[in-house]
């Protein structure tokens, strides 16, 4: 079992304590909030007791707040105190102890002879507490922690009592999974959801693979049932127990769980659970009136994102006495409803009392952003006593959706002004000692921390109880290998604090032991140690004492009552001294989601294969393993390929088809087989010569296949055929930067022989993909290729290849569908550019994936990020000033999010990223770092305001010509928001396109390089993107220019951007200053007239603007290009326009048909990724007696996505032009890329067409 589990063991089952600014515990079990002091009074002593003084007495203090909030079951507080109470008492670890201690509550930092003496040992108390307590939960809260005291003690008939007194669930009914999405899933609905519905024999899976899944018992690991007993996989569980309930009326009810989750309880929602509360094991309660006596079904709905995943669930009746609880049958029904349902709150604070009731409450339930949310507003006061400062300190160091820095500082600064108000404070000292550490690099961190604790203790002089910072400082010296300082500080600990576990895991530190001395000091019975923690079985194995170790295992599965704990540990012990039956037995016991490969081959050899296969789909570590494990038993890949590699290179048939390739493929073949349950199994032999230097570095590896799913892959082989008939393995170059540095023996004219296998199984979607290699990249000819697809029959899924492959042969052979393409005597292809991405590889593209998974993924992207905090509460409204919802309030916030979020970026909205969100980033990271998605800040901020948005995921380019191409991730990239706004009784949509270089564009505008493509909505739709009106988004440029006698010209141009080229200089300008600022600018002006020389140009947009708009002072000499030598036969010529212009990075023109069709015919679709909109106003007043002898006609053009127009008018000496182009992004279609060249060719011919001019006489 890993670190997490135990972790989650030693844990209590903790109260979910919901912060509702409206709520307050209303329900006839509810008091109102004002009673909340009689139960807040007590805590706040004991906090303060325990902060700066008297430990014992801060037991005392806290064990009579215990025993309030367990006599008053009414009040609406009472849980959250009882929890506040046990954790001080038993269950929190000091932050700064985290690292030195497996434990550091109260009852570990008091030598226990002393609580003895001064009111009774620590069980003993508790025992009292919990012989009086009254309702359903307190009695079983204490009783979890005394078994925790139990467990600690190594004492097994007190922790089995007591496990039973707690009423945690030892079994339940698991369906899994039934959802790969474990946020958004856990709120879908279940054939579960009746009260009376039976469980049933199965149900559907959540992917082509698993398309059934059937209901399993699962047994717990103490008070912990894991969730990856059947699979490890993510995904969503549907987990059943029933309960025998005697009577009606109420009960209690807890589920506590790391994940999203919901708990049913007799057909009624009885507590939810939300991604947002983090990933710490937060649990709450909930009262339950039932309407009979009988079998009550509890059905929790828990959404599994990490392996190792556990729950605690547990059931009560009025009393807090368990409820008999067993995992019911398939086919079996509950007898028993809910008439109602009501999850307990705390109320809303309204004293400083109250609030650090609430917050510790919280903390004890393990529900840090809502401790942290509630006392967020205070912090900001002057006068904030130092017992809130301390709890925002604690809560604000679990901040998963802080950067390390922020969070630290932020801790760092509540501390210190704890230390202003508590100078004398031992935990303020020591955590502003640890804070002072994080801020430097993890080398120095310790040594930081003890210096930043000999300042702040000389500042203070003493410490309120100073034997626990020598516990600190002996503890961090020691980690630090400081032995003398470890040891000084040690002994002064030793003072104050003797016989304590917290002394004990110091003293651990204080020295190294080794053998001997490390088994008597970690196996010592009488010891203060941690009895449930694997230390002396570890410091037995490390001795050499194998029995001894095993021992201390069966002790350990004895004390948490677990009979499956720790097997991987006894079979990994059994395989290492040759006891196959022992490995074999335990194998066999093994929940089937903790089996692994190597084990089971281990275990039944050669024999096993089948097995093998079968368990490689769940098990943990498939695929990696398999290659390994089916070499060993016998398995030979390569034995079908022996001597083809011979037989080709020797072969000189292919005349000048191969001649003439600089790399030519002599064999290749590709052999893919899915079996029905999702594994994936490849092979690949790739021979080839390569003939010139660059092949030699390029093209000499060949590309192996990119699976989707959890894969592996492995090079087989591979060998070195050189001209002279030698045959050399390449040397091994494990540290090499280069992918085939292996290589380098390879010379122009050798061969290589690769040879690939790979396997794969389906990843948290439950699907399965497969793109081949490009068959024919840059200068490769293909003399003989095979790609061979074996899929179950039946299986669904998409399927394409190149139209290079042609038709594939099909057949069904064992059951399977056959495919296979051949390709013989292909001659190298001419590359095209503008193909859409992903029909440039000539290959297969097969994928179980459906567009519709996507979108899941999308919404579950969205459900991760979800998250209510004040921080982002306060920036909206901000942001919004006063408005109501109307398109002026989303101006508003759109305006805002450019100056809160400066550098933007998309990606956690992107596909690739989809249904992999969590709370690790949040709107609120966004706004403390500055940095991330600022269409999600928008989103949250609108929903905050009042105004329903949606997150759209739209395309950055092309992404096939086939509709049927398989769904890929990496499609939709470029997320965009769509606020739904009421307009005059109407709902109006407002599209957001913020995750921009630069500022975010303006509500209702588009990229212009998003015009018409795809996007992807949440609930599945693929659509085009509106289309906005062109001339809004133009670029708008106006040349005005003066030609005098000599025909040169000077003038004013100004130029307003508005498209991709202002976007990235927004973004630059922000960065660039003095001469490469100027350098930008100029550089706008030279791609409009490159022909110019600019004498003066200034920004004459505000800084942080979307557009860019310039106005630049230049001159053109010879602008008037003379033609004829003789005054009387000299013309000028005035230029026309290149089409296509650009300005940034590097300013440079050119035409259409150059930049979109420079060949003549193609074999692929032309994608077009880049749009040029522009409308060019242009003046040029010629000099007095100019005569115009000829103008370029006027001209309207249209093809395959872009439109051009040109005007000329003139009014006396004045010419006036209008130029207009649109070229939008999209596909043109292969049969309509001619009509796009034509009408290109058309276009740049107008635009370049000049204007002759007779000049004026001298």
């Amino acid at each position: 079992m890993s670190s997490k589990i135990w972790k989650t063991h030693t844990a209590l089952v903790s109260l979910g304590v919901v912060l509702s600014v409206g709520c307050g515990g209303a329900g006839k079990h509810a008091k109102s909030p004002a009673g909340m002091g009689k139960l807040a009074q007590p805590v706040s002593a004991a906090f303060k007791e325990e902060a700066t003084g008297d430990q014992v007495k801060a037991v005392d203090l806290w064990v009579r707040a215990l025993d309030v909030a367990a006599q008053s079951p009414e009040e609406p507080a009472s849980v959250a105190v009882a929890m506040a109470s046990l954790d001080a008492l038993i269950h929190r670890d000091v932050a700064a102890f985290s690292d030195i201690a497996r434990s550091s509550a109260l009852v570990d930092r008091i030598e226990p002879s002393v609580l003895a003496k001064a009111g009774g040992a620590m069980d003993a108390r508790l025992a009292k507490v919990q012989e009086h307590a009254e309702g359903p939960f307190a009695r079983p809260l204490v009783a979890r922690g005394r078994l925790a005291l139990a467990e600690r003690r190594g004492d097994v008939n007190a922790a089995n009592t007591l496990r039973a007194e707690t009423g945690c669930v030892r079994e339940a009914t698991v369906l899994a999974p039934v959802s790969w999405t474990p946020v958004s899933g856990v709120d879908q609905p279940s054939p579960l959801d009746r009260a009376d519905a039976p469980v049933p024999q199965e149900i559907p899976g959540p992917g082509p693979f698993t398309t059934t899944v059937k209901p399993v018992v699962a047994k717990a690991l103490g008070c912990h049932l894991p969730l990856y007993a059947e699979t490890n996989m993510n995904g969503v569980r549907e987990v059943v127990v029933d309960v025998e309930v005697p009577k009606a009326g109420t009960i209690g009810v807890g589920l506590r769980t790391d994940d999203a989750a919901n708990l049913r309880v007799g057909g009624k929602v009885a507590i939810t659970r939300p991604h947002s509360a983090g990933d710490a094991g937060v649990a709450r309660f909930a009262r339950v009136d039932v309407d009979r006596a009988g079998t009550l079904r509890l059905v929790a709905r828990i959404g599994m994102d990490e392996d190792f995943a556990t729950f605690e669930l547990g059931a009560w009746d009025e009393d807090g006495k368990p409820l008999k609880a067993h995992a019911p049958l398939p086919g079996s029904k509950a007898n028993v409803s809910a008439k109602s349902a009501e999850m307990i709150q705390p109320g809303v604070p309204k004293t400083v009392d109250e609030r650090l009731t609430v917050a510790l409450g919280a903390l004890a339930a393990r529900e840090s952003h809502a401790a942290e949310s509630l006392l967020e507003p205070q912090i900001a006061q002057e006068s904030t006593p130092p017992e809130l400062l301390m709890t925002y300190g604690r809560a604000v160091r679990m901040a998963r959706d802080l950067p390390m820095v922020k969070a630290t500082e932020r801790a760092r600064g509540a501390y210190d002004r704890v230390l202003d108000a508590w100078p004398s404070s031992w935990e303020a000292i020591i955590e502003h000692a640890v804070l002072a550490g994080v801020r430097r690099a993890r080398t120095e961190a310790r040594i930081e921390a003890l210096s930043d604790l000999d300042k702040t203790l000389a500042k203070s002089k003493v410490a309120s109880s100073p034997a626990l910072v020598s516990a600190f400082e002996a503890g961090t010296a020691g980690a630090e290998q400081l032995y003398d300082r470890a040891n000084a500080a040690l002994q002064k600990a030793r003072v104050g604090i003797p016989n304590t576990p917290l002394l004990f895991d110091v003293t651990r530190l204080a020295g190294e032991r080794t053998g001997k001395e490390l088994v008597a000091f970690e196996c010592d019975e009488h010891a203060p140690s941690d009895r449930s923690s694997l230390a002396c079985h570890y410091a037995l194995l490390a001795a050499g004492d194998r029995a001894g170790s095993e021992r201390e295992l069966e002790r350990l599965r004895a004390l948490l009552a677990s009979p499956q704990l720790y097997l991987s540990l006894s079979t990994k012990d059994a395989l290492e001294t040759g006891d196959m039956a022992r490995a074999a037995r335990i194998y066999d016991a093994m929940n089937p989601g903790d089996r692994q490969l190597s084990t089971l081959y281990a275990v039944k050899g050669k024999g096993g294969v089948a097995d093998l296969l079968k368990l490689a789909v769940v098990a943990r570590d498939a695929p990696s393993a398999l290659p390994g494990v089916l070499r060993a038993a016998g398995n030979d890949p390569i034995a079908g390929w022996e001597g083809v590699a011979e037989k080709v290179t020797s072969d000189e048939k292919g005349g000048a088809l191969l001649a003439n390739a600089a790399t030519a493929i002599l064999a290749h073949e590709e052999k893919y087989d899915i079996d029905a349950s999702g594994l994936l199994h490849f092979l690949q032999l790739d021979v080839r010569r390569v003939m010139g230097t660059t092949d030699v570095e390029a093209n000499a590896q060949a590309g192996a296949p990119m699976l989707f799913g959890r894969d592996t892959m492995r090079i087989l082989r591979r060998r070195i055929f050189k001209k002279d008939g030698r045959i050399l393995l390449p040397d091994r170059t494990p540290n090499a930067s280069q992918s085939h540095a292996d290589l380098s023996q390879l010379e122009a004219g050798d061969a290589v022989e690769a040879i690939y296998e790979g396997w794969a199984v389906p990843a948290e979607m439950g699907n399965i993909g497969i793109d081949t290699p490009d068959l024919l990249p840059e200068r490769t000819a293909v003399r003989n290729a095979r790609i061979e697809l074996r899929l179950p029959q039946g299986l669904k899924g998409s399927l394409w290849s190149h139209p290079m492959l042609g038709k594939a042969e099909e057949r069904t052979e064992q059951g399977k569908r056959v495919l296979t393409w051949t390709m013989k005597d292909r001659a190298v292809r001419r590359l095209e550019y503008g193909v859409p991405k992903m029909d440039r590889a000539v290959g297969v593209s097969f994928s179980t994936t459906t567009w519709a998974d996507v979108a899941k993924g999308l919404r579950e992207t969205v459900a991760s990020l979800e998250s209510s905090d004040p921080e982002v509460t306060k920036w909206a409204h901000e942001a919004a000033a006063g408005k109501s919802p109307s398109r002026e309030l989303v101006e508003a916030v759109v305006a805002a999010s450019g100056k809160a979020v400066m550098e933007a970026s998309g990606n956690i909205l992107a596909d690739i990223d989809l249904g992999r969100g969590g709370q690790n980033m949040t709107a609120r990271t966004m706004l403390a770092t500055h940095e991330g998605s600022r269409t999600w800040l928008i989103v949250r901020a609108l929903h905050e305001l009042g105004v329903k948005a949606d997150v759209v995921v739209a395309e950055n380019e092309p992404f096939s010509d086939s509709p049927n191409f398989p769904p890929h991730f990496g499609r939709f990239m470029h997320p965009l928001a769509v606020a739904h706004v009421p307009d005059a009784g109407k709902t109006t949509d407002v599209w957001i396109d913020a995750d921009v270089p630069g500022p975010p564009l303006p509500a209702g505008r588009i990229s212009p390089e998003l015009r018409g493509r795809n996007a992807l909505w949440q609930d599945g739709r693929i659509e085009p993107l509106p289309a906005v009106a062109s001339n809004e988004e133009r670029d708008e440029i106006d040349q005005r220019l003066t030609v005098d006698d000599q025909g040169n010209a000077k003038g004013v141009l100004t130029v307003l951007l508005r498209g991709r080229a202002s976007q990235d200089l927004a973004e630059a300008l922000v960065r660039l200053v003095g001469a490469e600022r100027q350098r930008a600018l100029r550089g706008i002006a030279l791609g409009w007239m490159p022909f110019a020389t600019v004498e003066k140009v200034e920004l004459s947009s505000s800084e942080g603007s979307w557009q860019i708009a310039i106005r630049a002072e230049l001159s053109a000499p010879a602008y008037a290009q003379v033609e004829g030598q003789k005054p009387g036969n000299r013309t000028w010529v005035l230029p026309g326009i290149d089409p296509v212009h650009y300005v940034f990075p590097r300013p440079f023109v050119s035409t259409l048909a150059s930049s979109y069709a420079s060949q003549a015919s193609r074999e692929n679709a032309l994608a077009i990724n880049r749009a040029a909109q522009y409308h060019v106003r242009r003046r040029v007043e010629l000099p007095p007696k100019a005569q115009i002898m000829r103008l370029p006609g006027p001209f309207e053009g249209k093809g395959p996505l872009f439109s051009a127009s040109r005007k000329i008018n003139v009014q006396g000496n004045n010419i006036e032009e209008d130029f207009t182009l649109d070229v939008t992004t999209g596909t043109v279609p292969r049969e309509r890329y001619d009509e796009f060249v034509n009408a290109a060719h058309r276009t740049d011919d107008a635009f370049r067409a000049s204007t002759r001019v007779k000049p004026p006489t001298p």
